[in-house]
C-alpha cells in the first residue's frame, strides 16, 4: 500500500507546482509592448492583402507572436499596451 501512496503523493506534488512555472514566464511591459506592436503591424499587413506566399508568412509571424505573448502572460500589462 505504501507504493501506490508514495506515487498518489508524488504526483499531486507535480501538479501543484505546475502553475508556480507558468507564472515564471512573465515579461516585462517592454516586451509585451514590442510585441504587441509586431503583432498589430502584422495585421494591418494582412489587411492590405498581397500573395497568398506573403500572406502565409504574415499570418505565420503573426502566430508566433501571439504566442509569444501568451506564454509571456503579457495580457496582465492590459491599457499600457496601447498607452504612451
Amino acid at each position: 500500500m505504501r507504493t501506490p501512496l508514495f506515487i498518489l503523493l508524488a504526483l499531486a506534488a507535480a501538479v501543484a507546482r505546475a502553475p508556480a512555472t507558468a507564472l515564471e514566464a512573465e515579461a516585462d511591459l517592454a516586451t509585451c509592448k514590442r510585441w504587441h506592436q509586431r503583432i498589430e503591424r502584422y495585421t494591418r499587413l494582412r489587411r492590405g492583402g498581397g500573395s497568398a506566399v506573403q500572406m502565409e508568412r504574415w499570418r505565420q509571424a503573426r502566430a508566433a507572436y501571439e504566442a509569444k505573448f501568451r506564454a509571456a502572460r503579457c495580457h496582465r500589462w492590459g491599457r499600457q499596451l496601447r498607452d504612451g
